[in-house]
């Protein structure tokens, strides 16, 4: 597979995860089950095709291990926690700008390559 249909995958479950996110997030702690096992599954499946479709796109661009690639492995582990996160607490709009916050991260990281 190609380093774009990688790329198309990576994103895809990048917008899967952020609007399962926002869904946990709006829905608050008074969520229903089936409501909260609906965005688990999409969170689940968006951050599976992250962390398959980041790896792809590193064995294709040849880029081998550098140091931002740690840090945004460190990221999605925060994002992979804020929807718990949102569901349990009383203001569920800071975990949305948490998200946004890390997903920018993650972008700028993605682009920049600092290091």
């Amino acid at each position: 597979m190609s380093y774009e249909f990688y790329k198309i995958l990576h994103l895809t479950g990048v917008f899967g995860m952020l609007l399962a996110l926002g869904a946990a997030a709006a829905a608050g702690p008074q969520i229903d089950l089936a409501a909260r096992r609906r965005n688990g599954i999409l969170h689940g499946i968006g951050m599976v095709l992250i962390i398959v479709a980041g790896f792809g796109m590193l064995s294709r661009g040849n880029l081998g291990f550098p140091g931002w690639i740690v840090i945004k492995s460190l990221l999605y582990i925060v994002i992979g926690a804020l929807p718990m996160l949102a569901r349990r607490r009383e203001a569920p709009m800071q975990y949305i700008l948490i998200g946004l916050a890390v997903a920018f991260a993650a972008t700028w990281l993605a682009h920049a390559r600092p290091f």
